[in-house]
């Protein structure tokens, strides 16, 4: 084969490369069910000093977890989150959280006291601030284990939780957390 026969080819393959070019290769990305990608995340507003939070949320793990591989449920993953609105995101403030368990149905009464209590200082919460998807949240770790012990019938019990401010500022959520704790029948030793 000469160099001269492969010549001809050159031009066909200059205007293909061309004509892609001149067409261009956009491609619109779309989800599976066809509607466009969803914007790009932007950066939650910069929380302005001074704010005052005066509403409280507490966010429950879905299931406690089996700490010491007993069969018995007794480590809660809990987040509170702190807002001063009109403020729109979460915020961080100084001051210390009190996390209280009751069995289902009596946090509410002044009767009964709580069959778990655990308090954090202002030093531990200064460090679980953690950023959630949700925004800046307290993130916390409650072990019935070291408190009341994990071996209880399967049952639903309430936690309430309570922020108190460096200034003195009490903030309670109007409702409480629930989850379930106890070992399922079939489940373990």
């Amino acid at each position: 084969m000469s160099p001269h026969s492969i010549i001809p080819y050159r031009p066909v393959v200059a205007v293909a490369l061309g004509c892609c070019l001149l067409c261009g290769c956009v491609t619109d990305v779309t989800t599976s069910d066809g509607r466009p990608l969803p914007p790009e995340p932007v950066a939650p507003p910069q929380q302005p000093e001074g704010l005052v939070p005066s509403e409280l949320v507490l966010r429950l793990g879905a299931k406690p977890s089996d700490s010491d591989g007993n069969g018995y449920p007794d480590l809660i993953a809990v987040e509170a989150y702190l807002f001063a609105p009109p403020f729109p995101s979460p915020i961080f403030a100084e001051g210390s959280f009190t996390f209280d368990a009751y069995a289902d149905g009596h946090s509410a009464s002044g009767d009964m006291a709580p069959m778990a209590s655990w308090n954090f200082s202002k030093e531990e919460v200064a460090t679980s601030g953690t950023a959630s998807p949700f925004g800046h949240a307290y993130a916390f770790l409650l072990s019935l284990r070291e408190t009341c012990g994990d071996n209880f019938p399967v049952m639903n019990i309430n936690i309430r939780v309570r922020f108190e401010s460096v200034e003195g500022t009490v903030i309670e959520p109007m409702s409480v957390g629930s989850v379930t704790i106890g070992r399922s029948i079939g489940v373990g030793r």
